[in-house]
């Protein structure tokens, strides 16, 4: 007897997205919040990254590069308070934007199922006056916009945040392949947690982090590398652990580090790391 197949991991079913919701995908704020896709159930001709967020100690889901870029972009933003990726739009509103525009509402292929759309970033942001501020972004290939099928959905997706007052904005690959400023930043987030250091406690972590910040704080002289050879060993660092705590201190903001000047070599100048005013006048706690 003839049974048809079942449709692979990567199509989408009113059963699988029913079962999502009640996982309370699409959900949340902070920690708390669950993107509506994960990376193992999305075909990507990219490559997909999974993440330790440092605003919000949770696992990210981004499906490119690009994607990933926008994040780490946002993320190292002193405003930004929240960043939801993969953020589901509400379905029944999809349907009625697609009937005004004369289109169909996209399906998958296979199943037939519609599908709910998302958005790659919803990010709120913190303005001067204190009002939190949410806005949505799409990263986008310029190839892929040759297509009537991906200009269709964006523009679904416009409307839809239109609707809902917030604001919508395209990221093109132009703005988010710099690669020595995202190469930077990674480079920098790496050694956000204390753990990847490895070894020290969170009490000897906090005073190797004074006593860095002093040594720093009383000299902008010379080179990193000088700096280094001055201060490890009096410390108790072993040779190239000084440059792995100004990593920390930097992803932690505790000192101020412009990633645009790119990955920083032992002989840049220690002026590349600096203390700001208010955390040399506390012990960091």
């Amino acid at each position: 007897m003839f049974s048809p197949k079942r449709p692979g991991p990567y199509h989408f079913t009113e059963q699988k997205y029913a079962s999502w919701f009640k996982e309370g995908r699409g959900q949340g704020k902070g920690i708390d919040y669950k993107p509506f896709l994960q990376t193992r159930e999305v075909r990507s001709k990219g490559r997909k990254h999974r993440l330790r967020g440092i605003l919000h100690d949770r696992v990210v889901h981004l499906m490119s590069d690009l994607q990933r870029n926008a994040f780490l972009y946002f993320e190292w933003m002193d405003n930004v308070v929240d960043i939801q990726e993969q953020f589901p739009l509400e379905r029944s509103v999809t349907r009625r934007i697609a009937a005004a525009m004369g289109i169909p509402h996209p399906r998958d292929s296979k199943t037939d199922c519609e599908l709910v759309l998302t958005t790659n970033l919803l990010v709120t942001f913190r303005n001067d006056s204190g009002r939190l501020i949410k806005q949505a972004y799409a990263a986008c290939q310029a190839s892929g916009l040759l297509r009537r099928q991906k200009q269709d959905r964006l523009e679904i997706e416009r409307r839809y945040w239109e609707r809902e007052g917030i604001k919508w904005l395209p990221l093109f690959e132009d703005i988010l392949r710099d690669t020595s400023y995202f190469e930077t930043l990674r480079w920098i987030r790496d050694w956000f947690y204390e753990e990847a250091a490895g070894g020290l406690s969170t009490r000897e972590w906090a005073d190797l982090r004074f006593k860095v910040l002093a040594a720093l704080a009383a000299t902008q002289d010379g080179s990193i590398g000088d700096f280094a050879n001055a201060n490890e060993r009096r410390m108790g660092l072993e040779s190239g652990g000084m440059l792995s705590v100004l990593r920390h201190l930097a992803a932690r903001k505790m000192i101020e580090f412009d990633p645009r000047g790119g990955i920083p070599t032992l002989d840049a100048p220690i002026a590349t790391f600096s203390v700001p005013l208010r955390a040399s006048q506390r012990r960091v706690a």
